[in-house]
């Protein structure tokens, strides 16, 4: 849930890049040490991005461990662990140039470390390289510092899925080969990266403290001594500790909309486009066995009686956009102008009531048709209000809503794993791309796996456009088939995109460069802080 701004051009290090190559470019008046306090609701479990895509996980993981190259907020790439590289003329061939540093714990990064990472720990553990590997024919390392992957078809997203907040941080081999990776200490606590900050200290409950890698092969940064994130679970709690200066720097999940306008207020706090790619709302149909909702025209009927432009203005402060089809539109090129879920499901209870009687499903004496489940976490107050809102709406059509709180492991146990729901609703990344991070919410390989396709919904000819859609090089020539694709979903509608967030982050004005729009999580190795 992130998007990206940048403030003080003069803060960051401006990466041009041509063919893969880059260099930074440092402004001599920037301020360089400090320490910034980062506010999270909770404790990371890991430091290993590969094996969890859970902030804080994530985003402590992509700053200790490093990919091949640096997303971009445009769904371009720059360089990162790789300094350049080639592609040949079919598409199906890169060669990467490694760049000469080390990890933390002295050892030298090398080819292997990539050829281990991307050939036996990211298609295993990272829900989000799964796809990318399926695509990948091998992995070479002709010296230890060129890698080859050759692609068994083209593949559209393939850069950008080589990110570390692509679940494809490359981690060491001596440290991991041979162990358990879940439960190597450098996925945990101690890890060993070769990424601008390194762990210092992990008080479980309190707070985790990051600093600067004083051998981090980008010279002259980070710029910023510590990052310390601390664990406030309160969300008011969180903003008054900005407001009183105990924290620096507030993620949007971590901020009610109704605390903007103080925050705008105040002389020394800013609101700031965050940095993660288009993040969605969406509401998602259980569309197996006998349930109502496995029925088409029930989730026809139910999508009309959500009034999603309510919901923005009340969940949102009417920041952010009503989701129009399956792709968010934010990604100007996939959208298809031909599907338009506010013509296609308007807020209209009494043609909802009409589907609902035509599809078989009378009013009882009590006035009710039937009963559903709306499993949500508790861990996200937007999602359990839009729930009570619909207790009201669904009442209208004779549809009894029955709220299910529950922690978020439970919840998510409970949807992605157990299938036991009838409607929930998750937030997820576009991954500014459909191949990685839209097509898992309906796609049959995404069944059962946490944040992939909840519904449970499975059509051959979805699969084979999805894959027809990322095998292509242009995205010229992916549209036709993600149009056809959306055109699906629309008609069998098992998850809705039903809002299209605008999220923003809340910092002090002395924090510059977080947000020049590189890397999800912010550009921490850019970062300064006015003194």
């Amino acid at each position: 849930m992130r998007f990206r701004l940048t403030t003080a051009a003069a803060a960051a290090a401006v990466f041009l890049v041509a063919c893969g190559n880059s260099s930074p470019n440092t402004n001599s008046t920037t301020s360089v040490g400090g320490t910034v306090i980062i506010g999270v609701p909770n404790d990371a479990s890991v430091s290993n991005p590969d094996i969890s895509s859970d902030y804080p996980d994530s985003a402590i993981g992509t700053l200790v461990y490093e990919g091949m190259v640096i997303s971009r907020l445009d769904g371009g790439v720059d360089p990162g662990l790789a300094s350049s590289w080639d592609v040949a003329s079919d598409g199906l061939t890169f060669t990467f140039h490694l760049r000469t540093t080390n990890w933390t714990d002295g050892q030298p990064f090398t080819s292997a470390d990539v050829v281990y990472t991307l050939t036996q720990v990211a298609p295993q553990y990272s829900a989000f390289f799964a796809g990318t590997s399926g695509n990948i024919a091998s992995v070479s390392a002709p010296d230890a510092h060129t890698v080859v992957i050759k692609l068994s078809q083209p593949y559209g997203p393939f850069l950008n899925a080589l990110a570390a907040d692509s679940g494809a941080a490359i981690l060491p081999m001596h440290i991991f080969q041979g162990t358990d990776i879940a439960k190597n200490p450098a996925s945990l606590q101690h890890p060993v990266g070769t990424g601008p900050f390194m762990m210092s200290e992990w008080v479980a409950g309190d707070h985790i403290t990051l600093v600067k890698n004083p051998h981090y092969w980008m010279s002259g940064h980070p710029l910023l001594d510590k990052l310390i994130y601390q664990i406030i679970p309160s969300s008011t709690s969180m903003v008054l500790a900005l407001q009183s200066g105990q924290l620096q720097y507030v993620d949007p999940d971590q901020i009610d909309q109704t605390n903007y306008p103080t925050i705008k207020s105040s002389g020394t706090l800013q609101l700031m486009p965050d940095t993660f790619p288009a993040s969605d709302d969406l509401m998602f149909f259980n569309v197996r066995g006998n349930r109502p909702t496995a029925n088409a025209q029930v989730r026809h009927a139910l999508a009309m009686a959500v009034d999603r432009n309510f919901l923005l203005k009340s969940l949102y402060s009417g920041v952010g956009e009503v989701g129009m089809e399956a792709i968010d539109t934010r990604l100007k090129w996939a959208v298809d102008s031909k599907v338009n879920y506010s013509t296609m499901y308007p807020f209209d209870a009494a043609k909802a009531n009409s589907i609902l009687d035509a599809a078989g499903y009378p009013k009882g004496s009590n006035g009710t048709r039937f009963s559903l489940d709306f499993v949500v976490s508790s861990a996200h107050p937007p999602y359990v209000a839009a729930g009570q809102a619909m207790q009201q709406w669904f009442q209208a059509i004779g549809v009894k809503l029955n709220l299910v709180t529950l922690d978020d492991q439970t919840a998510t146990v409970r949807v992605f794993e157990q299938g036991n729901f009838d409607i929930t609703i998750e937030g997820y990344t576009s991954r500014n791309d459909p191949a990685l991070g839209i097509v898992r919410e309906f796609t049959t390989s995404r069944i059962g796996k946490d944040f992939g396709n909840a519904s449970g919904y499975s059509n051959s000819m979805v699969d084979q456009l999805a894959l027809q859609g990322q095998s292509q090089s242009s995205n010229a020539a992916r549209k036709p088939y993600y149009d056809q694709m959306q055109e699906i979903i629309a008609n069998d509608l098992p998850v809705m995109l039903i809002l299209q967030r605008t999220d923003f982050d809340a910092s002090t004005k002395k924090l510059h460069g977080v947000w020049n729009g590189d890397e999800g999580y912010g550009s921490w190795w850019l970062a300064s802080l006015d003194h």
